[in-house]
């Protein structure tokens, strides 16, 4: 009889000891996991503010990217219109320039550009400026075929 009460005298010290170290241990993975879930939220905050930079980015380049091909194929086009002038000797009809393949491409941009103008958030701002390509467009497509 003895022994058993010296065991169960002992038994709650050894529970106060067990149950001290598994809280230990949990607190120890719990800081390590929160630690590990900071590290994925800081990465995760990273990419996303890249994709929303480059979307916010591509609203603006985009159409300006398209003008300026659009305003360098028309200067080429001019270039090429004007040295077939002094060279032949004849003044022709700047309606060529439409009809130089660089005009469909110029068309064909300008109704591309209407399009990419006509989405997203403030469409009802750009509408003007996207009829305004739409029809500048049409205009050189039929000008060209």
């Amino acid at each position: 009889m003895e022994y058993q009460k010296f065991y169960y005298e002992e038994l709650p010290a050894k529970i106060a000891a067990t149950s001290t170290e598994v809280l230990q241990r949990f607190s120890e993975a719990a800081e390590a996991e929160a630690r590990r879930a900071q590290g994925l939220l800081a990465e995760s905050v990273v990419e996303q503010a890249r994709n929303l930079s480059l979307r916010i980015n591509m609203e603006t380049l985009l159409p300006l990217g398209v003008l300026a091909l659009v305003c360098l194929l028309a200067y080429g086009s001019l270039l090429m219109w004007a040295g077939f002038c002094l060279g032949s000797g004849q003044v022709q009809s700047m309606a060529l320039i439409l009809r130089m393949p660089s005009g469909i491409l110029m068309g064909a941009l300008c109704l591309a550009g209407s399009l990419f103008l006509g989405e997203g958030k403030g469409w009802r701002k750009k509408a003007l400026v996207a009829l305004a390509m739409l029809v500048l467009g049409g205009v050189v497509v039929s000008q060209a075929i």
